[in-house]
């Protein structure tokens, strides 16, 4: 058997070309699959970025409501027609919280809007726990209160005109149900 030349130089040719379009069309494709997931990445990062704004602007003007209202509670605090109407107003103002919760200093809830079935009630859950521990502008870790829900507290500790501590009001977020934050994350 012998051996053309000329097919010998033609095999080799076109096994020279099928190897080079493939090693081409495979560094291609890789070039591409990073470029595609890089690009990606950028745009979850600047959303993501974006999102966490937001999400601390929403918290910033949360904990600012609630230190108004412990400003205004501070030398109100025995009249419980003034703390009823003072969770309603801050529960209604805006839509940040789903409820407001005022308690004393042992965590006796004085006033709840809505009405949650927690008013005479002493909280133990962990949002409550500490809020009166810190006896400062707190934001919960994420936690299931007594009524059942997954919800983090946005709390402002109440001071008399002596800095004495009398109590706490909170605002709670659901994070499994409606909220301003599962709207703000688009989980609905």
């Amino acid at each position: 058997m012998k051996i053309d030349l000329r097919r010998l130089i033609l095999f080799l040719a076109l096994a020279s070309l099928l190897l080079t379009l493939t090693n081409s069309l495979f560094a291609s494709f890789r070039v591409q699959k990073t470029s595609l997931i890089e690009g990606t990445l950028e745009g979850n990062h600047a959303y993501a970025t974006k999102i966490a704004s937001s999400v601390q602007e929403l918290l910033g003007s949360a904990q600012q409501q609630l230190q108004y209202s412990a400003k205004v509670l501070s030398t109100q605090l025995q009249d419980p027609n003034f703390v009823e109407a003072e969770a309603k107003r801050v529960q209604q103002q805006t839509d940040t919280f789903n409820s407001v919760v005022i308690a004393d200093e042992t965590g006796l809830v004085l006033a709840t809007d809505p009405n949650l079935g927690l008013q005479g009630q002493t909280l133990s859950s962990e949002g409550s726990i500490l809020a009166r521990q810190v006896r400062a502008p707190l934001i919960s870790p994420p936690f299931v209160a007594q009524t059942g829900r997954l919800l983090i507290t946005i709390s402002h500790p109440i001071f008399d005109n002596s800095n004495v501590y009398r109590g706490y009001i909170s605002g709670t977020i659901y994070l499994q149900q409606a909220s301003i934050l599962s709207h703000m994350l688009g989980n609905l």
